[in-house]
């Protein structure tokens, strides 16, 4: 046994806990599973439209299966490995079926992240004149009623596009608050997304803060990464590359590549992350823009 590792799964779904491993040899051969078969794909970009996930979890009790319904639903996912598992997606179910396949059921769960709050959270608030502009972003954000995350570490930097610091002739925010919440950003230049239930506020091009994540063929990397279209005219083109599942990649944050053919640190704006606790697929697939140095 002491060539197996443990690939490991785990699914929080309206507080019930379902959990899954595959055992896989060092050679990367799949030879078998404990626990549930519980399989995930998730999708996750720098934008401001939420990220996805779609899990698929076989065989639950019928119990389990009736008391687990509809959209709404708190959902979270972990997946890596014994020692290094994390949270890879939370978000809220768009809808939750239970399908047979022949002789078994296949409980499927789709996903969006902060979701609901992006739809149909409201604001309608004025500010004085002489407002600071960061404390009207904050009131704003609030009203999107998830984890502010990293946005008054941001706003604390300053520095903003056009040296704006307060409204002069104050502010009247009124609308869908992700809109005015968008809007208020891009003016001060800044994006943001909603990251497993929190904001992800980026300044340009740079990454989030944190160590960079170090890729290489000794560390998961698998193949040679390879450059694509960039997203935007006038943008560098985007690298694509791919590995073994790194649940510590974050949208928004850096790797650090080091292959034969590139070497370099690289924000990650779009990530895909596939896996199957019944076969090998266990990947990271993530497209990314150099780090201004």
């Amino acid at each position: 046994m002491g060539e197996l590792f443990r690939r490991s799964a785990v699914v929080i779904a309206d507080g019930k806990r379902f959990a899954g491993a595959a055992l896989v040899s060092d050679a990367g051969k799949y030879l078998g599973t404990e626990g549930l078969r519980i399989a995930f794909d998730v999708t996750k970009t720098i934008k401001r439209e939420p990220n996805t996930a779609e899990i698929k979890i076989t065989n639950l009790a019928e119990r389990t299966r009736a008391q687990l319904q509809g959209a709404g639903v708190p959902v979270t996912l972990s997946a890596g490995y014994a020692s290094n598992a994390a949270v890879i997606f939370s978000g809220d179910s768009r809808t939750i079926d239970h399908l047979r396949d022949g002789a078994d059921w296949i409980t499927r769960i789709r996903c969006g992240d902060g979701e609901r709050v992006y739809q149909w959270a409201r604001v309608s608030e004025s500010f004085a004149p002489g407002y600071s502009i960061s404390d009207v972003i904050v009131a704003v954000g609030r009203k999107l009623g998830i984890n502010l995350g990293n946005l008054q570490q941001e706003l604390d930097k300053g520095g903003f596009r056009g040296n704006l610091t307060q409204f002069a002739h104050g502010y009247v925010a009124h609308g869908k608050a992700s809109l005015e919440f968008d809007r208020l950003l891009r003016t001060v230049g800044l994006s943001w997304s909603i990251q497993d239930g929190a904001i992800s506020v980026l300044r340009g091009a740079d990454a989030l803060s944190g160590a960079a994540v170090r890729l290489s063929p000794d560390t998961g990397l698998i193949g040679s990464p390879e450059h694509n279209a960039p997203d935007h005219k006038g943008r560098p083109p985007l690298l694509k590359f791919r590995s073994l599942l790194q649940p510590q990649i974050k949208v928004g944050g850096a790797v650090d590549l080091e292959s034969r053919s590139v070497k370099g640190q690289f924000r990650v704006e779009a990530l895909k992350m596939t896996g199957d606790t019944a076969s090998v697929e266990w990947y990271s697939t993530g497209e990314g823009q150099p780090v201004p140095t």
